[in-house]
């Protein structure tokens, strides 16, 4: 006597955006009439991936397309890629009262009194710190480098003794 089959469990799938082949490839699985776990069991991917694209992506008739899909998509894509909220003259004040030996901390409140613009330090740090891995030297003008932060698990705490 043979066992029970078990349910197949597809557990090496890793996320990855759906490309424009594999929507016109659901179009057409989806015209067959298979169920969206039978498309997905076929493409490799989570039915809620299927599930998902035909939510997010459907034209206001109320119908699939993949090329209408395919631009959706694309749009909003680009659409989450935004710019720095601040304008370069901005950044330009920040750096230069950095490289006067500011501390971002200093140079928060002084834009903020003088300038009329309000800057987190952390912003700051995180911009001097990409600058020094691309090779800059801003963060030479810190009085002190910031350490990078990370979790301290099952390590001794200094501060109790």
């Amino acid at each position: 006597m043979q066992p029970a089959p078990t349910k197949k469990r597809y557990t090496s799938m890793s996320y990855q955006q759906l490309s424009q082949q594999e929507r016109y490839t659901m179009t057409a699985l989806l015209k067959t009439g298979l169920s969206l776990s039978a498309v997905a069991r076929a493409m490799g991917r989570h039915k809620s991936t299927i599930s998902r694209e035909l939510r997010r992506n459907l034209r206001p008739t109320g119908h699939y397309a993949a090329s209408v899909a395919h631009s959706y998509a694309t749009a909003r894509r680009r659409r989450t890629r935004r710019g720095s909220n601040f304008t370069k003259e901005q950044w330009r004040i920040v750096l230069y009262l950095i490289r006067l030996d500011f501390c971002p901390e200093q140079v928060a409140d002084t834009i903020k009194t003088f300038f009329g613009f309000s800057m987190s330090h952390e912003t700051m740090y995180q911009y001097l710190l990409y600058n020094k891995k691309k090779g800059g030297s801003l963060y030479k003008h810190l009085r002190v480098v910031p350490k990078r932060r990370r979790k301290r698990y099952n390590s001794h705490d200094s501060r109790v003794d």
